[in-house]
């Protein structure tokens, strides 16, 4: 059942008086923040689901509430699913089932008040850094690795380490070791707000975005026990799990940079060919496009009269990027731009282009292809 223009997903599951599980795979929506399930008859509704948008309310958050009219055992889980966090209630057979409204599910930031706090959680243990830092919302790159048997949760007697190896890619070491007191997640950078995922025998490794060099990645998983070491070859990173705000609409913001001092040094690490302002400041979804072009690409923009120089500023929303081979990627928000460009073949007429914000920074957009 999926709610609030499809953004939440309600799931529901019931047990008979024989113990006997059924799942039930969809329910009706008569308006788009409230949902119905039957256990029994399609004419006998057995469970109301509503979600609320409490952001206007300047709540910053997602209200869910419950109400059965039953007895039966059954358990219902909301997800936000672009997000994968959720809250849940679990009803015992034979107990009347007392309407429930849980007004903080969908609030605070990401893996807060999720299916995936620190710890067991309703979908994966996950392990969290010393300090159980926020984790930013933005861009993630998640990498997983499946094992041969399950991941044990609790110290076993046996020494293990598994590590994500950024560091081919100038990046970190992110390594998740299993010690007296329990697993511990720890970056050879220092600080990090990365968090491990143990589902069975998966590992998954959400790292910020913010914490890895820009440009194309490659990682190397390596797994020790008792000492011995396996090692996997270089892999490359393919794409980013975006994390959006859970609540309220506000633009993104940069940390006091100005857009046309923005433009300034664009132009000079292009026109002088130390382009490693330029490669930085490309937005992730040009790397996604393009995962291995843009270096070359950008070397063969260099020209001694290259400059963008800032007409005008318009508006912020969502928009549409769309590449020369069809591919179109859509960007949430995204500042519309008048400039002028010139070199390369280019004599100052105005143009329209794109920007967005990224971690503060403005980030642009080239064809790589």
């Amino acid at each position: 059942l999926a709610l609030t223009s499809d953004r939440f997903r309600v799931e529901a599951d019931w047990a008979d008086a024989a113990r006997v599980t059924h799942n039930l795979i969809g329910g009706s929506a008569p308006v788009d923040d409230s949902g119905c399930f039957f256990f029994f008859d399609p004419d006998n509704t057995e469970l109301l689901v509503k979600v609320l948008d409490a952001c206007a309310a300047d709540q910053n958050r997602f209200w869910v509430f419950y109400g059965a009219t039953t007895d039966v055992e059954f358990e219902v889980t909301v997800s936000d699913h672009p997000i994968a966090v959720g809250a849940g209630s679990v009803n015992s057979q034979g107990d009347p089932f007392a309407s429930v409204g849980d007004t903080s599910a969908f609030a605070g930031p990401l893996f807060d008040n999720t299916i995936f706090p620190c710890g067991p959680g309703m979908a994966a243990f996950t392990v969290c850094p010393d300090g159980r830092p926020d984790v930013p919302v933005g861009g993630l790159v998640a990498v997983s690795v499946a094992f041969a048997g399950p991941i044990p949760l609790t110290p076993d007697g046996t020494a293990r380490a598994h590590d994500v190896d950024f560091t081919a890619s100038g990046g970190p070491l992110y390594r998740m070791e299993q010690a007296e007191g329990g697993w511990i997640l720890s970056s050879s950078s220092g600080s990090t707000a990365a968090r491990a995922i143990i589902r069975d025998n998966a590992l998954t490794l959400a790292v910020p975005r913010g914490e890895l060099p820009q440009g194309a990645l490659v990682y190397q998983v390596r797994t020790e026990v008792e000492g011995q070491i396996l090692e996997q070859s270089l892999v490359p990173v393919d794409g980013l799990i975006t994390a959006p705000s859970v609540g309220g609409d506000a633009a993104p913001t940069t940390d006091g940079e100005d857009l046309a001092a923005f433009y300034g040094q664009l132009s000079t690490s292009i026109s002088s060919g130390d382009l490693a302002f330029a490669e930085a400041r490309l937005h992730p979804t040009v790397f996604e496009a393009y995962p291995d072009q843009c270096p070359a690409a950008l070397a063969s923009f260099v020209d001694p009269d290259f400059s963008i120089e800032l007409i005008a500023e318009g508006e912020v929303g969502p928009w549409t990027w769309e590449l020369p081979d069809g591919r179109a990627f859509d960007v949430p928000e995204a500042t519309t731009v008048t400039i002028a460009l010139s070199g390369r073949g280019q004599s100052g007429e105005a143009t329209e282009s794109h920007v967005a914000i990224v971690d503060g920074e403005y980030r642009w957009f080239t064809f790589c292809g």
